[in-house]
């Protein structure tokens, strides 16, 4: 499960826009937004933001990456491609999360 994840730069059977898509999504726009909050504590283009905004932001962050982690232990077909895993038997998941949401990780996200 690891280790298909870990190589899934490596799959061939993904779909063109996937493989563009995927290091925007996961590394351009996280960088983006690090270098916009530093810039906006440095300049302060945004001032003061009230505790009970940034609770609640943490409390929001910290429930979609629970939700994150939870589906990735609840599907070993896990993958940030798409693709079907015929190679791995691929099925539907249907316990943890998925009982509740079909795309736990893009909810998260």
């Amino acid at each position: 499960e690891l280790t298909e994840r870990a190589a899934s730069m490596d799959v061939t059977d993904v779909p063109s826009w996937d493989r563009k898509l995927v290091p925007f999504v996961s590394t351009y726009i996280p960088l983006a937004i690090l270098l916009a909050a530093g810039l906006d504590k440095r300049f302060g283009w945004t001032g003061s933001v009230p505790f009970w905004i940034q609770i609640t932001g943490m409390v929001v962050v910290l429930a979609a990456v629970s939700l994150s982690i939870w589906a990735m232990l609840a599907n070993r077909y896990f993958s940030a491609f798409v693709r079907l895993q015929n190679d791995r038997g691929h099925q539907v998941v249907a316990n943890g999360p998925y009982a509740i949401i079909r795309h736990p990780g893009y909810a998260a996200g």
